[in-house]
């Protein structure tokens, strides 16, 4: 029977399935971050509009209301906007905005 070693956390030695497994679980954890950022912005956006009593948002093709608008409908209304600013030390040399 072999023994588990410090250097590897899965009995037998292979450290290579050890950090597969350690990927597997990194990237499921910035999946389930990266859902309640997205679960965030919708609801900000949602607790704004009842506020302001606004009912929908023309985010469909068309300019169709969206009463319940989703991450996918914000998104895809900025994907075209696009920013930058190149610093040189506190003095913005080079900028774009669209």
């Amino acid at each position: 029977m072999k023994s588990v070693t410090p250097s590897s956390n899965v009995a037998g030695g292979d450290a290579g399935a050890a950090e597969k497994d350690e990927r597997v679980v990194a990237y499921l954890h910035m999946h389930v971050m990266a859902l309640m950022v997205a679960t965030l912005i919708e609801r900000q956006l949602r607790r704004a509009m009842k506020r302001r009593a606004i009912t929908a948002l023309p985010l469909y093709p068309e300019n169709r209301p969206c009463p319940y608008p989703t991450i996918f409908d914000i998104v895809r209304v900025f994907r075209g906007v696009e920013r930058y600013e190149v610093l040189e030390g506190d003095k913005v040399t080079c900028s774009r905005h669209s």
